[in-house]
């Protein structure tokens, strides 16, 4: 009887050794699974925004209502000089979680005109989410975004009327929620904030070439 539970007893502590080794080596490689998740999540969203895309010469009849958008806030779309075009969207009350999809479309338009589309324009569209999801759901109004264009990267702005500052929550892959701006850390060449007498402007650079 002994005989045979040696064997068996063997076998339980390697199998148990073997889930300790794979666990520990997961958890060291959490960040890095998290950036490869990032990019591939842009990549498919690339892909089929691409498939997605209609002919350039298709238009929208005159009149034709949109359905399901988000009321639209104030608006202020300008190209500025040739080569820093710049495009503005203000709310001057807290958005609807559609503000995000709204401002996403709204922009992938802006970005066509200024000659990125496909994958180039995914990690710009996922900052532009996170950041308008962040003000949404920690913000005040007014808060306005704007996005521009300088030489090989994008510039995105969220000015919102709350001086407390940004926080990069610790990495936790476990955690359902707060990756917000782990994701704009991930996606951009650099991020920030800057002090304003009424509140405060998160900004993020990201490069225009992908993969990055």
């Amino acid at each position: 009887m002994r005989s045979r539970r040696g064997p068996l007893l063997a076998v339980v502590a390697a199998v148990l050794i073997l889930v300790v080794v794979v666990s520990l080596v997961l958890i060291a490689l959490a960040p890095v699974l998290f950036v490869v998740e990032l990019a591939v999540i842009a990549l498919v969203a690339g892909l089929a925004s691409r498939l997605r895309r209609p002919s350039r010469h298709r238009t929208r009849r005159s009149g034709q209502p949109r359905t399901g958008d988000a009321p639209r806030p104030d608006r202020d779309v300008g190209t500025g000089s040739s080569t820093a075009p710049r495009w503005t969207m203000k709310w001057q009350s807290t958005p609807p979680p559609s503000a995000v999809r709204f401002a996403r479309e709204q922009l992938t338009r802006v970005l066509a005109e200024w000659d990125l589309t496909g994958e180039a324009v995914e990690p710009t569209l996922l900052v532009v989410t996170e950041l308008l999801s962040n003000a949404i759901d920690h913000a005040r109004a007014p808060i306005q975004l704007a996005v521009s264009r300088t030489g090989e990267s994008v510039r995105v702005e969220l000015r919102d009327s709350v001086t407390e500052p940004p926080r990069l929550q610790p990495h936790d892959p476990w955690a359902k929620r707060g990756r917000g701006l782990q994701v704009v850390e991930a996606l951009s060449s650099q991020w920030g904030w800057t002090n304003e007498p009424a509140g405060k402007t998160v900004w993020a650079d990201v490069l225009t070439e992908w993969p990055l």
